[in-house]
């Protein structure tokens, strides 16, 4: 039985990093992962260049990478400070 806690916080998370793409790029990724379309089969299909679709591609991925990156950094450091005794 999968988490109903855990699904909420991958959906918030998919949303929070998705929203922040433009309508093309999300396109894109959807294309890409849901319906597993090549690039050059996104790229015919949106009227683009290969390249164009690939640099887009390529792109998107850095940017959503450097957003997980960013929002582990944060737990990781809230985690952290939890963690350490209090002194008073």
């Amino acid at each position: 039985m999968v988490d109903k806690g855990l699904d909420d916080q991958k959906q918030c998370l998919k949303g929070s990093l998705t929203n922040k793409l433009t309508r093309p790029e999300r396109l894109i990724i959807v294309l890409y992962y849901y319906y597993k379309m090549t690039i050059p089969e996104i790229a015919k299909k949106l009227d683009l260049s290969e390249a164009c679709v690939s640099r887009m591609y390529s792109s998107i991925i850095a940017r959503l990478k450097a957003q997980m990156k960013k929002i582990n950094s944060k737990d990781g450091s809230a985690k952290e400070n939890d963690s350490k005794p209090k002194t008073d």
